[in-house]
């Protein structure tokens, strides 16, 4: 990717755990977590690199929406989890400048 400004990035897994989640690794081997740990740093390391406006992600099945503040602390990143296959939490519906 040539370094340009960078509108949504779309990936998988999250750039960080989501909130209210870790509760979510309390009975699980501790391998999971540190597996998953690995994966959402991946997408963080992206996210700093690239500083998208919007990052969008799944994975979690967890709908939610914040902003992310970046190593600079000066800048921060809209991220929006998805959730279940339904239009109020599993959607995103973007609408982006153009011709029409």
């Amino acid at each position: 990717i040539v370094a340009q400004e960078i509108d949504i990035m779309l990936s998988h897994d999250a750039p960080a755990i989501p909130p209210g989640k870790p509760e979510y690794f309390d009975d699980r081997d501790p391998t999971l977590y540190t597996d998953l740990i690995t994966a959402t740093d991946r997408v963080w390391q992206v996210l700093c690199k690239w500083q998208p406006k919007l990052a969008v992600h799944g994975h979690w099945h967890h709908h939610y929406e914040t902003m992310l503040t970046l190593p600079d602390g000066k800048d921060s990143v809209h991220v929006v989890g998805l959730a279940e296959e339904t239009l109020k939490n599993g959607v995103l519906i973007l609408q982006l400048p153009g011709d029409s």
